[in-house]
């Protein structure tokens, strides 16, 4: 037991079976044995690992099927929906939480921003984005939004 935990964070000079390059492979714990590629983009490109998202999540979550994400995706173009980006990664399915209805297809970045807007009122996003883009100022402006919205001004 002792054994397999010192070895969990030791590291050994492999090969990587996508692209035969040497890498340093880290024992992955839990039984799982040493990593065997030199990096998940060159998992992706390895034969046999289709990747993208799997039909039965599609299903179960989403109730999408393959052939549906497929052709979102080939209707955006391969990018985000919002934000346009060619990520290189799978797109997640937006949609709304309440009334269970898939919108588009969208890189994490604009996946997570839609999840954190999603509850905010206009003004709220407004505010947020003084603050972003015009820090000092910003804090004065959301200072100002807050208490016009408190009806202070």
């Amino acid at each position: 037991m002792v054994k397999s935990i010192l070895n969990m964070h030791k590291t050994v000079s492999k090969f990587c079976v996508g692209c035969g390059t040497s890498f340093e492979s880290r024992n992955r714990g839990a039984g799982r044995g040493w990593t065997r590629f030199c990096s998940n983009g060159c998992r992706a490109k390895t034969e046999g690992f289709k990747g993208g998202p799997s039909a039965s999540r599609l299903r179960r979550r989403y109730g999408m099927e393959l052939n549906e994400y497929e052709a979102r995706l080939n209707a955006q173009g391969g990018r985000c929906a919002l934000c346009r980006a060619n990520v290189g990664y799978t797109l997640y399915v937006d949609h709304n939480h309440e009334t269970k209805q898939n919108r588009s297809l969208l890189c994490a970045r604009c996946n997570s921003a839609v999840g954190v807007f999603d509850w905010l009122t206009w003004d709220s996003v407004l505010v947020y984005w003084g603050y972003t883009h015009f820090h000092n100022e910003g804090i004065a402006l959301a200072q100002a939004a807050q208490d016009m919205l408190r009806g202070e001004l």
